[in-house]
């Protein structure tokens, strides 16, 4: 039994409150399972930049009290996501502090400094090229990289299995930035940095850019932005494919905007809000077939979004992943394709046959029950951090729970109108389906201030 905080992004903003997703909805309610306290904060409304940004606390939030209720829950362990995390918060923490990979280093936040002071952190990441990264790179010590990798929370359940195909995700659309530049540059130049990206070079990417020629591009389009081209273009070529295979897709709404150019997905699209536990578990256990497309970062490793599949009764289709074979081997052989038209003609076939599809899922769900629940991971951390995780010690001091920290506690009064003027306009400009539409609104805003933007459009 022991005290933690943990921190990390969300990019879902629901009912007025950014929510938690389901891997972190999945990670806390193990910890309150196993006999924990749980503090949990959603960095989304502490941070103006929570991902790929800087730890730099809102101004409109009051320090000093977010940091004595920090000090006064007094967490055994503090487990941050990609680094994000307030700052105010790791400069007083006495305990240890893990930030796990939710993507790679190169979307942490104040990434400088944590190469300022590399020696306070412990790094949790699944596969073994972001380790060799850490060991190389940053020259992280031995015993500081925790190779731990994912579990899920997901649990069978025998409900009608009405959907053919499911697909929870992104379509990781390029953005405007992308499109502006490349209209006016060289595109010899751009290909060969997103060719270097798709590869996997770990060179900084002002760097690359440098090197390629193109420099000022860095500061035009985004790391991300960047490194998402390919795996775009392989999200949509692939469930293009398949959409009239009874597809149903959830996520965000862009997937509307695709359908100017691929209509079948606009149609597959699904517009139910989906990020928690419940609301993956009720799909995947209702799927026949859920597909997934990785990101191109993930080339070694894998989405968290496998281990959710396989805990379920879907039967988990997957783009090939060296990850995903290691962690399989000797339980079940996941069908991979290497193209979308290997994931077609893969559907088709489970779709005809029944037993084969019943095989991979027992196969999946008996491998997750062996090797794939958060308690296996807890383990490792009680090893490395000496506390207990899973509950075999006694503590009377404390009573298993979780509580969410909202921002809304501590605005600090003479700057509560600000702090509701920017939570109004998330809310509003989080309603906006269409892209083009959203980014008039966001420019009018930036432009012109939330409040006169409501009286232009009569809101």
């Amino acid at each position: 039994m022991a005290r933690v905080l943990l921190s990390h992004f969300s990019p879902v903003l629901d009912q007025g409150q950014f929510q938690s997703l389901v891997y972190y909805d999945a990670l806390v309610s193990a910890l309150v399972a196993n006999g924990n306290v749980v503090k949990h904060m959603i960095s989304s409304e502490f941070l103006d930049k929570p991902w790929n940004g800087t730890n730099e606390l809102k101004s409109t939030l009051d320090k000093d009290k977010l940091v004595k209720e920090i000090q006064e829950f007094s967490p055994e362990l503090c487990i941050a996501f990609n680094n994000s995390i307030p700052r105010c918060i790791t400069d007083v923490l006495t305990c240890s502090i893990t930030l796990w990979h939710a993507d790679s280093f190169f979307y942490f936040n104040d990434r400088e400094e944590i190469k300022k002071n590399i020696e306070r952190f412990y790094f949790v990441c699944p596969f073994e090229d972001t380790a060799n990264f850490l060991r190389h790179e940053l020259k992280v010590a031995e015993d500081k990289i925790l190779s731990i990798l994912p579990g899920t929370g997901i649990q069978k359940d025998d409900v009608l299995q009405n959907k053919n195909i499911s697909f929870i995700g992104t379509p990781f659309v390029s953005g405007y930035s992308f499109l502006d530049y490349i209209k006016n540059n060289d595109k010899t130049a751009i290909r060969r940095v997103a060719d270097r990206l798709l590869k996997g070079d770990n060179t900084h990417y002002q760097q690359m850019t440098n090197d390629e020629g193109c420099s000022d591009l860095a500061e035009k389009v985004s790391l991300s932005e960047m490194a998402s081209l390919y795996s775009s273009e392989s999200r949509m070529l692939t469930l293009g494919l398949i959409s009239h295979m009874g597809l149903e897709i959830y996520g965000g709404s862009q997937w509307y905007d695709i359908g100017l150019y691929m209509p079948w997905i606009a149609m597959a699209y699904n517009p139910q809000k989906v990020y928690s536990l419940k609301h993956n578990l009720d799909i995947y256990n209702s799927s026949k077939i859920c597909l997934n497309v990785s990101h191109t970062q993930a080339t070694f490793g894998f989405p968290w979004r496998i281990m959710d599949i396989m805990a379920s009764n879907g039967c988990l289709v997957s783009d090939k992943n060296i990850g995903i074979q290691k962690f399989t081997k000797g339980y079940v052989d996941i069908p991979v394709y290497e193209s979308p038209s290997e994931a077609f003609e893969l559907c088709k076939k489970i779709l005809k046959d029944e037993h084969w599809r019943r095989d991979i899922v027992d196969g999946s769900q008996a491998c997750i029950e062996k090797k794939g629940r958060w308690v296996d991971r807890f383990k490792q951390l009680e090893s490395v951090f000496n506390i207990d995780l899973t509950g075999h010690r006694t503590n009377l001091n404390i009573q298993a729970g979780v509580e969410i920290i909202r921002a809304e506690k501590f605005i600090m009064q003479e700057k509560q109108a600000l702090f509701l003027e920017k939570d109004e306009s998330l809310q509003m400009i989080s309603t906006v389906q269409n892209l083009e539409e959203k980014r008039s609104l966001i420019y009018s805003i930036a432009r012109t201030g939330y409040r006169m933007t409501k009286k232009i459009l009569r809101i």
